[in-house]
């Protein structure tokens, strides 16, 4: 569309007139004339030819600056007409660690998959930290992770909520002590959380337990540490996996004590008569967010899902 602009960008680029015609594919007279045209028409010279190649003109500089002011406004036109005709054919990449991939992102993809029909949606699990890579090398569209400590890199909108427990193995004697600091988890599971009142308890009380953490790189990793440093405490770790419910699966066998979320439960995962559940002090809350990189155009398909997965996540 701007054919001109782009010989005479390739001369700023380059600073030659051989140089530009060769990136060209074209013959430096043919670029040469192409350009006296230009200059012609505009009654002004873009170019002052010296031995060493050539160099924008005052006027020179204004048409470039209104010829990138033009080249931005045709991607912004392809991207909208790209956006008309998208919810006909299309794909989608969404991201999530293992146990939202598990649990929150599937009844999402069924809602959308059953609005836009003919948009193809790709799942893609990872680790948090692989994850946000594949945001930065726009491998995704779309992540859900709780990416606070990374906002400035993202264009995030909260999705969910959650409140991180503590899960005891039932067959642990230290439960004995703390029956008031237990968790009715039947409020969990219909989403009214922590109607029964019970307080936190200091993690101190469970020091001398094995505990089971999530791997690095995953959110759950750092923030089971900071519970820890808060209360300055070097926990027994038994086991380090990469998923949620399978530390929530070792922990409900008595391998150790996990932190698991309260969405976990509101799936029904919880088995009452193995574990023990308990808020941890501190700060045991964070916020999912449904996000893609903040240099990436936002198409109307991905605005579409992020609608749709507010949707959702208000109804559940």
């Amino acid at each position: 569309m701007f054919k001109k602009y782009e010989y005479v960008y390739a001369i700023y680029e380059t600073g030659s007139f051989t140089k530009a015609a060769e990136q060209l594919f074209i013959s430096q007279p043919s670029l040469s004339v192409a350009i006296a045209n230009i200059e012609q028409k505009i009654g002004a010279s873009l170019f002052v030819r010296t031995g060493s190649g050539a160099k924008l003109t005052p006027i020179g500089h204004e048409y470039i600056a209104a010829a990138e002011k033009m080249n931005r406004a045709e991607q912004e036109f392809r991207n909208r007409l790209h956006d008309m005709y998208e919810l006909e054919t299309g794909k989608l990449v969404v991201g999530g660690t293992s146990y939202l991939s598990s649990y929150v992102l599937p009844p999402i993809i069924k809602r959308f998959s059953a609005q836009f029909p003919k948009i193809d949606v790709s799942l893609i699990e990872g680790k948090s930290t692989d994850l946000a890579a594949m945001i930065e090398q726009e491998t995704l569209d779309l992540v859900v992770d709780n990416v606070e400590e990374h906002l400035d890199n993202y264009h995030a909108a909260p999705l969910l909520q959650e409140e991180l427990l503590l899960c005891v193995p039932s067959e642990f004697p230290v439960n004995e002590q703390y029956t008031n600091y237990q968790i009715d988890a039947s409020n969990i599971v219909s989403g009214t959380k922590m109607a029964d009142g019970a307080p936190p308890i200091p993690l101190s009380a469970f020091k001398n337990e094995p505990f089971i953490l999530l791997n690095k790189g995953n959110d759950m990793h750092t923030h089971s540490l900071n519970l820890f440093a808060h209360e300055k405490i070097c926990p027994s770790v038994s086991f380090y996996v990469d998923q949620l419910s399978i530390a929530y699966a070792l922990a409900a066998n008595g391998m150790g004590i996990c932190f698991a979320t309260d969405t976990l439960f509101r799936y029904g995962y919880y088995q009452s008569e193995k574990i023990k559940l308990y808020r941890p002090q501190g700060n045991n809350a964070r916020t999912l967010y449904i996000a893609h990189g903040k240099n990436t155009y936002c198409t109307r398909a991905m605005r579409e899902f992020i609608r749709v997965a507010q949707d959702v996540m208000k109804r559940t």
